[in-house]
């Protein structure tokens, strides 16, 4: 994760991680980046999630895309994708555009 910030030019503090397993919250906890947590139907990674996460959701359908746009906008967060550093260097040009 600090290797995708860096590459992007961006704070780790202000990178947002989506992360579905145990190792990948830890490591978003390292490295000081904000998470939500991917929990699926799994009880276990709840409990994981509750201890390591700002914040879970189920999957993908339960995340408001305007509350989380807003939020992008007002905390200068990066959206920081592990495996799409692409994405997350168009979501950030995107929130620039809208800050304008």
């Amino acid at each position: 994760y600090l290797m995708t910030a860096e590459r992007l030019g961006v704070e780790a503090g202000h990178c947002l991680v989506f992360e579905d397993s145990e190792a990948g919250m830890q490591a978003a906890a390292a490295a000081g980046m904000h998470c939500i947590a991917i929990t699926g139907s799994h009880e276990g990674r709840t409990h994981v999630a509750e201890r390591l996460a700002h914040a879970t959701i189920t999957d993908f359908t339960e995340l408001n895309l305007t509350l989380l746009i807003d939020k992008v906008i007002r905390s200068h967060i990066c959206l920081c994708f592990h495996n799409f550093p692409l994405m997350s260097k168009i979501v950030i040009e995107f929130v620039n555009y809208l800050s304008e």
